[in-house]
């Protein structure tokens, strides 16, 4: 059994395929990019001015406390619109908390990334690729979702309004042109934001922040997660290659004989290098039981130990693995506690809207409900689905390990596999903060659960008056 090599890809040597170059270089690039959407610094040794930067930040601050004193002294007068302002408060805040927390884990997430470019197998560039495909896909989805919302945002702020939207606006929010409105909603005491020039101002700046930095922001905080699972989960099926080569002979690209030196690395030897030619034409036996009449003593335990040797290189590369993982998860740990928490907030908000709809709300009003709960669920799921990913990795090596010809080893490596086996039983869920929070396909039924009972709250308290 053989594992079909990068085509670059040349006996005793280690070179990198120019097909995982490039997806590992554009895979940096492209979270690199994500990290800091709001800092100074960015990949491909560009610098932007520190006024700019600040410029930017100021404005979005200026939008986000703008839309929370709307909420807090003027949407407040109405359920519905109390809801969606809110849902948009947590979106805006919650995006700058994520900046934030990436910022202060930046260090840690260059080194994840450092170590995904320099310690990853890349002998197997069809599943590298397909990774790689699958990790662009992920971005890109989040990419559309955001995108969606966003422009629907502003064309719902374009469109005519209806007598009975005017009047509500017109009650709630008592401005000189109440048909005008800005994409997000907000009040800067003392200013009427729908004169002119205070309107056209506002309009172009919410533009201008949400196309760069909101989308960015959000992609950042979602998107890194199931992209590195993406990837880890193909760093498994690598190892899975090697575990059911378990014994089978090992030959490379043409057809030799050869011993493993370096699997992460692709390294190895010819099997004629280290035995004689009589004993590599017997290792086609099936077992060492039949190879014992066949070759010398010496020569048998050279394979015995050669065989050791490839095992104990799969087991070293699986608790790299782990301890990445567990790495990982460590320094993202705040994120994802932040990440989990709002989204309680925005899939119970979004649902209420959903459900609170009247005939008094537009059909634009409807679809930018229904988009924005599907937004919450596709996000929370795919933090669900990549640990359950995770989790899958510890069965696909059980199934690898029982797949391979582990009767044909010595007795030495079949005690070995004894050992991993007990650690393969166990889940492999990922855990914050003590197991306080365990993210599985759990979690998102509870997240569902828990939402329908703050709905059915709400709507039992505005039931009453």
């Amino acid at each position: 059994m053989t594992i079909k090599p990068c085509s670059t890809l040349v006996l005793g040597n280690s070179t990198v395929s120019p097909q995982f170059g490039w997806c590992t270089e554009h895979s940096k690039l492209l979270v690199s990019s994500l990290l800091n959407p709001l800092t100074i610094h960015h990949p491909g040794n560009v610098t932007y001015p520190l006024v700019t930067i600040w410029f930017n930040i100021s404005l979005y601050l200026i939008i986000a406390t703008g839309h929370l004193l709307n909420t807090i002294f003027r949407a407040v007068d109405d359920l519905s619109e109390f809801c969606q302002s809110l849902y948009e408060d947590v979106i805006l805040i919650g995006l700058l908390i994520g900046v934030l927390l990436y910022r202060w884990r930046v260090d840690c997430i260059a080194s994840i990334i450092h170590f995904m470019d320099t310690c990853f197998m890349t002998t197997d560039a069809r599943i590298l690729i397909q990774c790689h495909r699958k990790a662009l896909a992920t971005f890109f989805m989040f990419v559309w979702l955001f995108s969606t919302i966003s422009t629907w945002m502003l064309f719902e702020s374009l469109r005519p309004m209806s007598e009975n939207e005017v009047k509500l606006r017109l009650e709630l929010y008592g401005t000189e042109h109440p048909r005008r409105r800005l994409p997000m909603n907000m009040w800067i005491p003392g200013l009427d934001e729908t004169e002119s020039w205070t309107y056209e101002l506002l309009f172009m700046t919410q533009v201008y922040i949400s196309t760069p930095y909101m989308l960015l922001s959000y992609v950042c905080s979602i998107a890194l997660i199931p992209m590195m699972a993406i990837h880890i989960d193909g760093q498994i099926k690598i190892l899975c290659k090697y575990i059911k080569m378990l014994g089978h002979r090992h030959k490379d690209s043409k057809g030799n004989e050869i011993f493993y030196t370096n699997i992460e690395k692709n390294e190895f030897v010819l099997a004629s290098d280290t035995l004689n030619e009589y004993s590599v034409a017997a290792i086609a036996s099936t077992s060492y039981e039949t190879l014992r009449g066949n070759i010398s003593r010496k020569e048998l335990k050279k394979l015995k130990a050669y065989e050791r040797a490839f095992f104990k290189q799969l087991v070293r590369f699986h608790q790299k693995m782990l301890a990445f993982t567990n790495k990982t998860l460590t320094d993202i740990s705040p994120l994802v506690l932040f990440v989990v928490v709002t989204n309680y907030f925005v899939f119970s908000l979004g649902l209420y809207q959903l459900t609170a709809y009247n005939d008094l709300q537009s059909k634009f009003q409807l679809f930018k409900f229904v988009s924005e709960l599907t937004l919450a669920v596709i996000q929370f799921y795919m933090f669900c689905y990549s640990a359950e990913l995770l989790d899958d990795c510890q069965a696909r090596i059980r199934t690898s390990l029982y797949s391979s010809r582990w009767y044909a080893c010595s007795r030495a490596t079949r005690q070995d596999m004894c050992m991993i086996l007990r650690r393969l039983r166990k889940e492999n869920h990922p855990k914050f903060y003590q197991g306080v929070l365990v993210l599985c396909n759990a979690v998102f039924v509870r997240l569902v659960r828990v939402s329908y009972n703050v709905v059915n709250l709400i709507k039992f308290k505005d039931s009453l008056g």
